[in-house]
């Protein structure tokens, strides 16, 4: 947590500039660089890398 009051990220992605402050935060980031999109909408051709942008 203190980390997040001294601006330290050591979690870097090794695709682009991204960095942050948890593993977590980097691991969602990663989906940013595929094309796999694994969350669809059960009543449209919808599809999303992340599970929250199907909740309305």
């Amino acid at each position: 947590h203190v980390r997040n009051h001294f601006g330290s990220k050591p979690h870097k992605c090794g695709k682009c500039n991204y960095s942050c402050v948890n593993k977590s935060m980097l691991n969602s980031h990663m989906k940013s660089h595929t094309n796999v999109y694994q969350y669809r909408c059960a009543d449209c051709t919808y599809a999303t890398k992340y599970c929250h942008s199907l909740k309305l």
